[in-house]
């Protein structure tokens, strides 16, 4: 599910979701969690069978999706949607102890905005944003792809990727690879689409559609490419034998750089919920995603990655 049909999916649901949202703890009351320094914000780790992540701290009753980990998996983002519908970027810290309870990013919390993707280097994050564009105060109606740069130990100010990417249209759900090809979903015309700009010579070039092996004439979004782009997951809506709405699939690169034809994750990950936002933890461990099925409302999971070995091995 992209943004906007989140926020248009949490409209409909006003009153249920004002009612839960106003049981979430608030992070400002305590400052971290005590006693709990591994590198997935102290949460034990799953099995082949997906588990809430974080449950009451990151997935909370009201509405959560979209992670990255910073490549030593001291800082946990996510995407948080607020009482005015209105999503922010969170962030997570981890000292030699302990980690931070979640708090709105200090370059976020203005705008409309969310699913933020750290990359491999974790010198650049990139999200989506309805902020506006220079020389404009007043907001877009679309959602361009923004990005902020490591200065230090903190991040410098937002930066709009430029328009060889961005339109008057919808581009989101960004996704970098390690040599600093972008991916994410877009509409240039072709519908809903995944695109991939390659970043030559210091910028990005005119977007690419993915081919037919990927994207279809449903809604394909919310791109994660592994950072040697020997894969990609994304999630696409009422394909036939699809397990829910929404579903996560996988498609392999083969050694021609074409891409085979994608695989459903299967009822493993999949539900008859709607699952979608997926990506990896940076050790390739895990694989972290959004399901709809314990509320009606999106909540963050993880599990094993090995289906991705398994499906791999089918392929070849």
């Amino acid at each position: 599910m992209t943004q906007v049909k989140l926020v248009l999916t949490a409209v409909r649901m006003t009153l249920a979701f004002l009612f839960v949202f106003s049981t979430v703890p608030k992070a400002a009351e305590t400052e971290s969690l005590p006693g709990r320094g591994n590198d997935y914000c102290g949460q034990k780790e799953p099995g082949s069978s997906p588990q809430l992540f974080a449950a009451g701290v990151v997935s909370t009753p009201g509405i959560e999706y979209s992670t990255t980990f910073s490549p030593d998996t001291r800082e946990f983002y996510f995407t948080r949607l607020g009482p005015q519908y209105q999503a922010a970027i969170m962030v997570m810290k981890k000292d030699d102890t302990q980690w931070s309870l979640p708090k709105v990013a200090s370059f976020s919390g203005e705008y409309n905005e969310g699913s933020p993707f750290v990359s491999p280097d974790g010198n650049r994050l990139f999200f989506s944003s309805q902020r506006p564009k220079a020389g404009s105060q007043i907001p877009p109606k679309d959602f361009d792809i923004w990005m902020v740069e490591k200065i230090g130990a903190t991040w410098g100010n937002p930066q709009n990727i430029g328009s060889a990417v961005n339109t008057e249209k919808d581009e989101m759900t960004p996704s970098a690879a390690a040599n600093g090809n972008l991916y994410f979903h877009g509409d240039y015309g072709a519908g809903n689409d995944i695109y991939c700009a390659k970043f030559e010579n210091g910028r990005y070039a005119k977007p690419v559609r993915l081919g037919n092996a990927i994207n279809t004439d449903h809604v394909e979004a919310d791109a994660f490419a592994a950072p040697d782009e020997s894969y990609i997951l994304f999630s696409s809506w009422d394909r036939e034998g699809g397990f829910g709405s929404g579903d996560i699939y996988v498609s392999f690169r083969n050694k021609d750089g074409s891409w085979e034809e994608a695989k459903n994750l299967g009822p493993e990950i999949n539900s008859p919920a709607e699952e979608n936002w997926p990506s990896v933890s940076p050790d390739g461990k895990f694989i972290f995603f959004t399901s709809t099925k314990r509320n009606g409302l999106p909540d963050i999971y993880w599990v094993e990655s090995s289906i991705l070995h398994r499906l791999l091995g089918r392929s070849r």
